[in-house]
């Protein structure tokens, strides 16, 4: 049985997945600097529902080649499918933000189960 939902490809520090949702900080803290993390989007699709995101200058997450950064999410709705990837780097600046924490709202033809 194949998992469904994002998964941690490459990362250090603070990257994180759970099921669907996939994160730069461990709850209770920010994330650190000179992080570098890759994350996998496996067998659903769907929009992006920011929960957190805030990351300082200099850092940014890269979701279908655009890049983000400060301290808000996109204005536009993004969405993600089946083996997108999206990449974290923070720098070596201590000015960190609060990180993020996004979670993709996915439906699925008759069975599926995220991991």
């Amino acid at each position: 049985m194949q998992i469904l939902g994002v998964s941690l490809v490459t990362g250090e520090n603070n990257c994180a997945v759970e099921n669907n949702c996939f994160s730069n900080y461990i709850s209770g803290s920010t994330y650190s600097a000179n992080e570098d993390c890759e994350f996998l989007v496996v067998g659903i699709s769907g929009q992006l529902r920011f929960r957190r995101f805030g990351v300082g200058t200099g850092d940014h997450l890269s979701i279908g080649g655009e890049e983000y950064s400060g301290n808000t999410q996109p204005e536009t709705a993004l969405f993600v499918s089946g083996a997108d990837e999206m990449s974290w780097h923070s720098n070596s600046d201590t000015q960190l933000g609060i990180g993020f924490e996004i979670c993709i709202l996915y439906s699925c033809p008759t069975t599926c189960s995220p991991g």
